[in-house]
């Protein structure tokens, strides 16, 4: 099989490393406590940390809402995620996400007791990329 031609050669390394965490909810609490607990209670407790606020560049939650998951899953026929949500961590380089993790504040906060409360039942697993934004609508 021969391959396309290609219109231009591999992009250049990415400014910002994203990590990216996939989380399950514990069974026995609701997904729209388990999302507004992540959004509101859980979040606050890390982001004001001195090592996040010196090594995140970055951070998004994905929220997965059943019923739109479902939807967008019928139209592109993909399954549906095994997992709740999706913490994103943009920063410089693998070496600043090993410091943040290594800051006792930080990870007191984010993984101590607000992580039993925020009822993250297992880490599914966790991704490193490197982002190359091809389009963004600018309205």
């Amino acid at each position: 099989m021969t391959q396309p031609e290609l219109l231009g050669p591999p992009p250049k390394a990415a400014k910002l490393v994203k990590v990216s965490l996939f989380l399950k909810k514990r069974p026995d609490i609701t997904d729209d406590y388990f999302r507004a607990y992540w959004y509101h209670n859980h979040r606050v407790l890390f982001v004001d940390t001195k090592a996040f606020r010196k090594y995140v560049r970055k951070y998004n939650q994905s929220h997965y809402v059943k019923d739109q998951v479902a939807i967008n899953s019928e139209i592109i026929n993909f399954a549906q995620p095994e997992y709740d949500g999706v913490a994103e961590f943009w920063l410089d380089s693998l070496e600043d996400w090993r410091k943040l993790w290594a800051d006792p504040e930080f990870t007191e906060a984010v993984a101590g007791k607000s992580g039993a409360r925020l009822g993250a039942r297992e880490l599914l697993k966790r991704e490193w990329h490197a982002d190359f934004l091809v389009y963004e609508y600018r309205g």
